[in-house]
């Protein structure tokens, strides 16, 4: 898990937090408390780095532009011990904003995600302010089931990374005209609320963030 933070260039005020998980030589997923959900691509493990940000929209909004979706020219450097990204740290650009953001890597367990202890009944959010609930059942073997506020069907499989309290997810939301369809990214196991909307109640939690070409989310899920 990563906690930072990104600043927009001609604004004033403190850092926006994010929280999120990058899977080596890949991608990174990340999500302000707003509840927009970045995408980070062409990531090194170490050295320099260019690629494309992707910011969404939380579910059923848009931003200022009406759209629900902004990419960004990014680029910047990482670096790692040799096992996992320890920091990134990058600018980002496109024709409307620019900034930069740190990242800073955040040990959580060193207990690899087990399928059989993350079974059971979950209730949770999408990220942000007017955040949809969420339900799903997570079965033994992986594979998920549930809906959400918006009457979405909401479906997939987790796929542990080994090694690591990590996994890789891919979601089928579907039923409504709002649904993302089908969704793929990674999620982490943590025992902290981060977005405060359980009130910071101890537990177990689960964070997803997924995206596809046209729609992202981040949400967080408690175990029952």
């Amino acid at each position: 898990m990563y906690f930072g933070s990104y600043s927009i260039n001609g604004t004033s005020g403190s850092n926006t937090p994010v929280y999120g998980a990058i899977q080596s030589g890949g991608y990174g997923y990340f999500a302000n408390t707003q509840g927009v959900t970045y995408v980070l691509s062409g990531l090194n493990d170490s050295g320099s780095y260019s690629g494309t940000l992707t910011a969404y929209a939380p579910p059923g909004q848009t931003f200022s532009t009406g759209l629900n979706i902004a990419d960004f020219n990014v680029s910047g450097n990482a670096s790692e011990n040799g096992t996992y990204v320890t920091a990134v740290n990058g600018n980002f650009a496109n024709s409307s904003e620019s900034g930069s953001f740190t990242i800073n890597y955040q040990p959580i367990t060193s207990t690899p995600l087990s399928l059989s202890g993350l079974a059971g009944s979950y209730f949770g959010y999408y990220w942000g302010s007017g955040s949809t609930s969420i339900a799903l059942t997570v079965n033994a073997s992986g594979s998920f089931s549930g809906s959400d506020g918006f009457g979405c069907q909401i479906s997939g499989t987790l796929v542990p990374v080994p090694g690591y309290d990590l996994a890789q997810v891919t979601v089928s939301s579907t039923g409504q005209s709002v649904c993302a369809g089908t969704l793929s990214g990674l999620a982490f196991e943590f025992t902290q609320d981060l977005s405060g909307q359980f009130g910071h109640a101890a537990g177990t939690y689960f964070y997803v963030g997924v995206s596809n070409a046209n729609s992202g989310f981040a949400a967080e899920l408690k175990l029952q």
